[in-house]
């Protein structure tokens, strides 16, 4: 039952750090673009700056999913390491718990945030901000997968 979860898991994070990937290679290209138009031509690109802040945001946020599939985030483990192993489990799962439950709030805010965002247009770019707000529910929810399935290779004593 593990392997499935583990190779969708996989799979879900290397469409995340492609998608990161493209992001990153976009604001590199309209950064220097807009550096470019800007002393080159001597005309500014009045969307650039808009851009890539929002592609910043998802970056950061997809971001997270990924460190959290890596299990990246940063911990204090001095005391935890020096735990019994079966203890470890225990406060690895108790820590998992907490951030899954943290995670349901951010993926219900998200979501809950959306409708709201219709209405709402980017200045420059002219988009409805649902498309740049839509990443809360999107990181949460793969979090909230990758932590899952953490939980469950922890609980049954696999390697992720």
């Amino acid at each position: 039952m593990m392997n499935p979860l583990l190779t969708a898991s996989r799979v879900v994070n290397k469409i995340v750090e492609t998608s990161v990937l493209v992001m990153l290679s976009a604001m590199v290209v309209v950064v220097s673009a807009s550096v470019f138009w800007r002393y080159g031509l001597n005309a500014a690109l009045s969307w650039s700056e808009e851009l890539v802040r929002y592609l910043l945001v998802w970056v950061s946020f997809l971001g997270a999913s990924i460190a959290t599939y890596r299990g990246a985030h940063i911990g204090i483990t001095l005391f935890t390491e020096r735990l019994p192993q079966q203890v470890q489990r225990c406060l690895a799962l108790l820590v998992n718990l907490l951030m899954t439950l943290f995670l349901v709030i951010i993926l219900y805010q998200g979501v809950k945030i959306l409708p709201v965002m219709v209405v709402r247009v980017a200045p420059t770019l002219g988009l409805r901000m649902n498309v740049f707000y839509i990443v809360l529910p999107i990181a949460a929810g793969t979090m909230i997968f990758h932590v899952i399935v953490q939980c469950m290779a922890t609980l049954l004593g696999k390697p992720r």
